[in-house]
């Protein structure tokens, strides 16, 4: 059986942060430069602040134990992460380029009261048996009446029908972040409200 939950100290925070990287080909490979041992050391440090990626932001799909998805949420009073003086490795430009690009013209535009979902990704071996639909009607009955809005590649059909499935309706489209100018992607912002017809 599958089991919807938030983060609780006892979880891999190793395999929530594969998971998040392998939601964005394009975002997170870019804030790391490539570089995946930079990420997993600033998503440790970054799980742990009081910010978008906080672990508190965070809803997992679990199966015996073992995580096999997650949704990361957040509303528009939290914040880019900033970083104490005693952080143990280097800021680096591609970080501080994505925040800026990136999250900081989510946080810009996201409405008050809105949720925007940052992250929805479930590993392959589990994919096409409701787990996405579990994590997002755990999104909605946790934000209540609030209204949902996430992102999604023009070209990811399977997302799509997902998102739709769970009333999401599109709302726009435009070019989404590639991390190059010269080849942008498509993307469809997609809102529902919470506690919608999933």
């Amino acid at each position: 059986m599958i089991n919807i939950s938030g983060v609780s100290p006892n979880d891999d925070f190793l395999q929530i942060i594969k998971l998040i990287y392998l939601t964005d080909d394009y975002i997170y490979p870019e804030m790391c430069g490539n570089d995946y041992e930079y990420f997993e050391e600033l998503m440790l440090y970054l799980l742990n602040t009081d910010s978008i990626f906080s672990h508190k932001n965070i809803s997992l799909a679990k199966f015996d134990g073992k995580i096999i998805g997650l949704a990361l949420a957040f509303t528009n009073n939290q914040k880019i992460p900033s970083f104490s003086q005693d952080i143990k490795f280097e800021v680096r430009d591609c970080y501080k380029m994505v925040m800026d690009i990136y999250f900081n013209k989510i946080l810009d535009e996201l409405q008050p009261d809105f949720v925007y979902v940052n992250n929805l990704i479930v590993d392959h071996e589990n994919r096409k048996s409701g787990v996405g639909y579990a994590l997002i009607r755990y999104v909605q009955k946790i934000a209540g009446k609030k209204k949902i809005v996430l992102d999604c590649l023009e070209d990811n059909a399977s997302a799509i029908a997902l998102y739709k499935k769970c009333g999401f309706i599109v709302t726009d489209k435009f070019e989404g972040f590639s991390g190059d100018a010269d080849s942008p992607v498509l993307c469809l912002r997609l809102e529902t409200m919470g506690n919608d017809n999933c």
